[in-house]
């Protein structure tokens, strides 16, 4: 989804196959050093990284503030046999 008026308000769902040997995002390390990893993919800051288990599935949550005013939520988990990403975007401003 995304917003007409302003783009940069928007929020994606995706799913990518993983290796069938990978069954969680734990595989990807410790959340706080992912998220910096990915804060400097994205020229941001990470604002918090955290992780949460819920009904089996390991979540990694990560906040950014992006440079260009933009604020981030990414959140992540490994379920039956994909990457599954929640993004949602939108201005400091909102």
């Amino acid at each position: 989804w995304q917003d007409l008026v302003d783009n940069t308000e928007n929020i994606k769902i995706s799913s990518t196959p993983v290796k069938s040997t990978t069954t969680s995002i734990a595989v990807l390390g410790d959340p706080q050093i992912v998220g910096v990893g990915l804060a400097k993919k994205r020229n941001a800051k990470l604002i918090s990284a955290s992780e949460r288990l819920t009904e089996g599935v390991l979540f990694y949550k990560f906040d950014f503030a992006i440079k260009d005013g933009t604020h981030q939520l990414l959140q992540l988990c490994v379920c039956k046999g994909k990457l599954w990403s929640l993004d949602a975007n939108a201005p400091e401003k909102r």
